[in-house]
């Protein structure tokens, strides 16, 4: 193509002016074109110039800048304009060097504001001198001028151009090659002048020659991309991409923005290992991506957002095509796509994704697809040199410190990943070990798990990045994910690293337990008793759990006493998503809320009750708690060992009822001592004092 445009601008006698249209819509590789054709130009000794009309103001600007251009072009190849009238009509606009000044100085040499443009373009074609310099100096050489983007110029300047081109500059050995979208200049031409009716009959009156731009076809879209993905991309696997090629827009300037994409991507690309990187996955967000940023965002959001969804659509053989394709229309619409074409492409995007990668996971999907957007603080890269260190905290500690300086991010934001990470990477070693086949290859890949349990420890510990460390280890994600996977290879204890392995994370959950804050223990100890109840739960995960709680038994204990001695304190055991590993605790005699230290504490805060009405109120709560089964419906049982042991209930009756009480809650106490009384308590144990006497 490039050839033909550049014959079309050459091959016509050297006497001739020649006018080129290059017609194609937006995207569809006219500058492309026109650079190829430059290099074929220079490479046969021709001059080449280019002038932007889009940038100017006004007509008078416009042939202004396009004259000086073409002096300055001419110049530059070796023409010399000294003695000619031109160059004594410039003066010492010459001298100049900002194209603003010029235009200046040549607005007052031609004391015409209106006219100077024009006037300099008159005065260059009227130097006899001048064109002759041109002709002898370049006898057997044109000079193309390139007038790109002619389509975006300020629609009334656009027939005064087309004009100058034809009447001004009708210039021997003169060729312009114009590359535009015909239909948007016609449009304009029409606009401007409506007795043209139609500005297609205009343009066959400009251009001498007309060549119009072919859709590229697949083959040709692909060796584009490849092309340029070699000369700007050379860190991507040809092979990687191989399977989504067919994929690619059918645009070249969308084959370029998808290059330029991929380019943006080199330096995080350098933060990965060989093969960490899923190419095809990064393809495809980069193809979404040049179509709507806004989609592509929503899309991960809405899809990989929650892993259950993706699986739910890989897993659905009968209805999954169904279903994707309503995912996609909705997220279209949420995010105003209203274009057909480009619903029906982000829909061909979306469904490749859907039925070439059905078993990666949502996790990954996501990884890759905001790798531009939202990169991760901590590669699987970076993380193993990180974890080189492991052994030496003071080291661990200057690489994150550097980490974080050259990523330009906050040691939080650091950490926080750094967590997830090294849960991901110790679950990952934990399962290697378990299909390898002997003993040694197994111990290798233990050895590897336990360097993350340790930096894992040191962290929990506050041994490296405190203060911030402290704070992340009160997340309860974190310590969840943590627990997960103990919970996940309880039963694994056979081989000697294997049990090592175990007791080693009991004692870090236990740490991590004992580290963190009072607000927090609660909502982890609950995490210990919700995290996969189920019937099918291996012994030793059961095992765990209960030595985790015994853990925090104590400090829940202390809690509760401080709960007792605030408004509404007990209010917060009732039954519902907090405090669960606490409400036992509750109703055991033996426990640590009862007995030793805590218990006579307890004691101790509930005989105040007669000078502290929260304490009172508190006191009525538990007992209502107990009579009502709002405590858990696993521990019915439990609640009836409790009423039965007269030294508690005693002693939660007489601070319920150490005041007075106004008359409304007279009622509601006597209906509690009698379901006391019918659960089994002692009835000697709870007097009746006079003012509750029905």
């Amino acid at each position: 193509m490039a050839a033909t445009v550049y014959n079309l601008l050459v091959a016509t006698p050297q006497d001739w002016s020649t006018r080129v249209g290059l017609f194609g819509a937006w995207g569809e590789g006219k500058t492309t074109i026109c650079k190829f054709v430059e290099r074929l130009a220079r490479s046969d000794g021709h001059i080449v110039l280019w002038l932007d009309p889009w940038t100017a103001r006004s007509i008078d600007e416009l042939l202004a800048t396009f004259t000086l251009r073409l002096i300055d072009g001419l110049k530059a190849a070796g023409l010399s304009v000294k003695g000619t009238a031109f160059a004594q009509f410039l003066g010492k606009a010459q001298k100049m060097t900002e194209p603003v000044q010029r235009l200046a100085e040549i607005n007052n040499i031609a004391k015409a504001g209106v006219g100077a443009g024009i006037t300099l373009m008159n005065r260059f074609k009227a130097d006899r001198l001048l064109i002759d310099r041109i002709r002898r100096q370049f006898p057997a050489k044109r000079v193309i001028i390139v007038i790109d983007d002619l389509d975006r110029a300020k629609p009334d300047l656009i027939p005064t151009l087309l004009l100058s081109l034809r009447e001004l500059l009708d210039l021997p050995r003169f060729s312009f090659l114009l590359p535009f979208d015909p239909k948007i200049v016609s449009s304009a031409l029409a606009e401007e002048h409506p007795a043209w009716v139609s500005g297609d009959r205009f343009l066959e009156k400009i251009t001498d020659f007309r060549y119009r731009l072919p859709t590229p076809t697949v083959e040709q879209c692909r060796r584009l991309f490849l092309a340029d993905l070699e000369a700007h991309c050379p860190f991507v696997p040809r092979d990687a991409i191989h399977s989504f090629l067919d994929l690619l827009p059918g645009n070249p300037r969308r084959i370029k923005m998808v290059v330029r994409s991929l380019a943006m991507l080199k330096d995080e690309v350098a933060r990965h290992g060989e093969g960490e990187l899923d190419w095809p996955l990064i393809l495809f967000a980069s193809l979404v991506r040049i179509e709507s940023d806004a989609f592509l965002n929503a899309y991960v959001d809405d899809v990989f957002g929650e892993e259950n969804v993706w699986l739910q659509l890989a897993m659905d053989k009968d209805q999954a095509e169904e279903k994707h394709r309503k995912k996609v229309e909705q997220v279209c619409d949420n995010t105003a796509i209203d274009e057909k074409d480009t619903r029906q492409r982000l829909m061909r995007l979306c469904e490749a994704i859907r039925e070439r990668s059905p078993l990666e996971s949502a996790v990954k999907v996501r990884y890759h697809c905001e790798l531009l957007t939202r990169p991760h603080a901590v590669t699987w890269r970076e993380f193993e040199m990180l974890l080189a260190t492991a052994h030496d905290v003071s080291a661990a500690e200057a690489w994150l410190q550097k980490h974080a300086a050259k990523r330009h991010l906050d040691m939080d934001a650091v950490l926080d990943e750094l967590f997830r990470t090294l849960v991901m990477f110790y679950d990952h070693q934990l399962a290697a070990a378990s299909n390898t086949n002997t003993l040694v290859n197994h111990d290798a890949e233990m050895a590897h798990a336990d360097k993350a349990l340790r930096l894992l420890g040191d962290l929990i510990d506050g041994k490296i990045a405190a203060p911030i460390s402290r704070r992340l280890i009160e997340e309860p994600s974190h310590f969840e994910a943590f627990l997960k996977v103990a919970l996940k290879w309880a039963h694994f204890d056979v081989n000697l690293a294997d049990g090592s392995a175990r007791d080693a994370e009991k004692a870090a959950l236990a740490n991590w337990l004992n580290t963190v804050s009072d607000d927090m223990l609660p909502l982890l100890a609950d995490l210990v008793i919700d995290r996969h109840e189920s019937p099918i739960e291996h012994e030793d995960a059961g095992s765990l759990k209960k030595c985790l709680l015994q853990e925090c038994e104590n400090r829940l204990a202390i809690l509760v006493v401080t709960k007792l001695q605030i408004p509404d304190g007990m209010r917060e055991f009732r039954n519902g998503g907090r405090h669960m590993a606490t409400r036992p605790l509750l109703l055991d005699p033996a426990g640590p809320v009862w007995t030793g230290r805590t218990g006579q504490r307890v004691y101790e805060v509930l005989s105040s009750a007669s000078t502290n009405h929260i304490v009172q109120e508190n006191a009525q709560a538990w007992l209502k708690l107990v009579c009502s089964d709002g405590i858990g419906t696993y521990t019915r049982d439990m609640s009836q060992t409790f009423i039965k042991d007269i030294h508690p209930v005693s002693a939660l009756w007489k601070a319920a009822i150490a005041c007075q009480l106004q008359f409304r809650a007279l009622s509601e106490m006597r209906v509690l001592r009698e379901q006391l009384i019918g659960c089994g308590a002692n009835e000697a144990a709870l007097p009746i004092p006079d003012w509750l006497e029905d």
